[in-house]
């Protein structure tokens, strides 16, 4: 029963730090530190996350597989 508890505790911790792990990214040469095309940028990020595409030509196909 303790570990039912434990699991249920970290994952109640983990969808309540979504949130904070969340933020605004960059594609192209607008923001320093920002990544070079979409798809990179799309992998990387985590869920409910932002992705800002600076103004550019960007020839690459985007699969979107998470929230």
């Amino acid at each position: 029963m303790r570990r039912y508890h434990f699991v249920l505790l970290a994952l109640g911790l983990f969808l309540a730090a979504q949130p904070l792990i969340a933020a605004t990214y960059y594609v192209g040469y607008c923001e320093k530190g920002a990544f070079s095309s979409i798809q990179a940028a799309v992998t990387a990020v985590p869920g409910g996350s932002t992705v800002e595409v600076c103004p550019g030509y960007y020839a690459e196909q985007v699969v979107i597989d998470k929230a």
